[in-house]
């Protein structure tokens, strides 16, 4: 009898002719993207074309010469995931040419303007965790050393949702391109999807002054999954959608001259490789 009329009050739910509930997933729980918020797949461009007035960093071993052996390093996401160009040696006037492609495939939360990222937490997660980011594009030249660690030369930080339109010169490529006064036309490369121009490499010395290392050339393009499928492009110089190679010494040349005898190219001619740079 006390059975029934609990029964009848729905003390205990009738199962039977209940609607099923929706249960929660601890994506909704924790505050994932779930729903009308999934990121969107995009696949972000860059190519590093060239770089200008790097500041040299070592000494010719015959000459005495101030010279660097530039490489450009780049990431979006991961520093650990980061790419690198080949190796612009032997440049005397912090000139490098490099026509070289970094792919960075990312899901981006338009809504929040920001990338989805996962990763471990730390050594010991079995699992990845799910993280937030700035769409920060990191650029970074670098002094490649054979005998000692490469030597970082500067580098630019640029938002993807907003950064300095490029300059169309190196002449015109300033440490002026980062003021945050308003007075630097702003873009964004979500709306612009193409752009091409000169950025400044730097560096921070004390009290946060900002001195100019060097300039870079590049150009950005931002596809979506499905466009960059259709029309597919490789790394480095690699096919599909292959780029030349700059001031290309023939293998032997190269050879020859690395070995200190025949042919040599003249001064500030680069040797190029495409050896993996030292990396930290």
């Amino acid at each position: 009898m006390t059975l029934f009329l609990l029964t009848k009050k729905k003390a205990f739910p009738n199962y039977s002719s209940a609607k099923p509930r929706q249960r929660r997933s601890t994506d909704d729980v924790f505050g994932h993207v779930r729903g009308g918020h999934c990121p969107t797949q995009y696949e972000l461009r860059i190519i590093i074309w060239n770089t200008d007035e790097v500041i040299l960093d070592d000494d010719a071993f015959f000459t005495g010469e101030k010279m660097s052996d530039i490489y450009v390093k780049g990431w979006l996401t991961k520093k650990e995931d980061a790419q690198t160009t080949d190796i612009h040696y032997r440049s005397l006037t912090g000139e490098g040419n490099f026509n070289w492609r970094f792919v960075f495939p990312f899901d981006y939360l338009s809504i929040e303007r920001k990338l989805v990222v996962m990763k471990k937490v730390s050594i010991f997660s079995w699992d990845e965790t799910e993280f937030k980011v700035q769409p920060v594009l990191e650029l970074q030249v670098w002094d490649a050393d054979h005998l000692s660690s490469d030597d970082y030369l500067g580098s630019i930080s640029l938002d993807l949702n907003q950064f300095p339109r490029g300059a169309h010169s190196s002449r015109q490529c300033t440490l002026n391109m980062l003021k945050k006064d308003g007075s630097v036309p702003q873009i964004s490369i979500f709306k612009n999807l193409r752009v091409r121009g000169w950025w400044p490499i730097c560096q921070r010395i004390s009290k946060g002054e900002l001195i100019l290392t060097g300039k870079v050339e590049a150009e950005i393009q931002l596809l979506t999954k499905e466009e960059a499928e259709k029309n597919p492009a490789g790394k480095g110089r690699k096919m599909p959608d292959a780029l030349p190679v700059p001031n290309a010494l023939n293998e032997e040349d190269e050879l020859v001259s690395r070995a200190g005898g025949g042919k040599s190219p003249p001064a500030g001619h680069a040797l190029r490789s495409t050896e993996k740079p030292f990396s930290r």
